[in-house]
């Protein structure tokens, strides 16, 4: 299996998936570049088997604004910001434990099937 992207859901993905994945990654460090805030449900962070460390705030209101009105929802708490370069890392090591191949640059375009691992 070919996972073109080492973010959030690629890791997620490489990690339930296990054994014969290779993820391709244009960046050079997992988690880098940021791509989002990384704002959560309790249940997405508990589901995906996170550790509650990666938790930098909890936040009992979510207000979405559009023009002068808004809506708003409580929880306690109804979502959570996690560190998203340590959640990705984290993804990346979990994964790793399965025995897939993360390869970072060049883009998959640039590969030839010469050049692909034979137990891929």
């Amino acid at each position: 299996m070919l996972i073109v992207g080492g973010g959030f859901s690629g890791l997620l993905l490489a990690k339930l998936i296990g054994d014969g994945v290779l993820v391709f990654e244009e960046d050079g460090h997992v988690g880098l570049p940021e791509h989002c805030a990384g704002i959560v449900s309790p249940k997405t962070l508990k589901l995906i088997g996170a550790p509650k460390s990666l938790v930098e705030a909890e936040f009992d209101e979510l207000r979405i604004c559009f023009g002068s009105s808004f809506l708003s929802f409580r929880g306690d708490p109804i979502v959570v910001k996690i560190d998203r370069v340590m959640l990705e890392e984290y993804l990346y090591s979990e994964a790793l434990s399965s025995a897939w191949l993360l390869y970072t640059s060049p883009s998959p375009r640039d590969l030839s099937t010469s050049r692909m691992p034979s137990s891929a």
